[in-house]
């Protein structure tokens, strides 16, 4: 949850690139990528607004977490040769 914050904040306090925000964040540029695509789909900018900090991370943590399920899921069932069991 704290990555997430400081993604945030590195993207939109410092104007940081993504490469450079996985090097200091030690995360993959993906999951950069994905944190701010999904920080700009819910309307998230910086600073956070208030109350963010103590549900808001959660909920997007919980999003995230979801939308990795069902990626999953769509995947295993286009190809059932490749199934997760």
């Amino acid at each position: 949850m704290r990555k997430i914050r400081e993604v945030l904040r590195l993207h939109f306090e410092l104007g940081m690139g993504q490469r450079e925000i996985a090097r200091a964040c030690s995360i993959s540029q993906s999951t950069v990528h994905e944190y701010l695509k999904a920080a700009t789909a819910a309307g998230v900018s910086w600073p956070l607004p208030e109350g963010w900090e103590a549900c808001g991370l959660v909920c997007f943590c919980a999003l995230e977490l979801v939308d990795t399920v069902v990626d999953l899921f769509l995947l295993n069932e286009r190809q059932p040769e490749n199934r997760v069991r």
